[in-house]
């Protein structure tokens, strides 16, 4: 499937009413970049797991936060 950030579209602007919102894709999905990950499922979600900590290092978000995600990025948020 590899839905992006068009999921979350009609939502943003509600989410983001009353604190700073970021949307990104999931390296793999809609536009972004198509690493190589793992086979070893276990090994492939610490990948994730790392880009998105890597991205919240990048962006200079240090206070604490709420993550969302949809199906996979669900699982994700789960992980993280």
């Amino acid at each position: 499937f590899g839905g992006g950030v068009g999921l979350w579209s009609l939502n943003l602007d509600q989410l983001c009413l009353d604190r700073p919102v970021y949307a990104f894709d999931l390296p793999g999905f809609a536009h972004s970049s198509r690493p190589v990950f793992s086979r070893d499922p276990i090994e492939a979600e610490q990948q994730f797991v790392e880009m998105i900590e890597e991205w919240r290092i990048n962006i200079g978000l240090n206070e604490p936060f709420i993550i969302l995600g949809h199906s996979f990025g669900g699982f994700l948020t789960a992980a993280y």
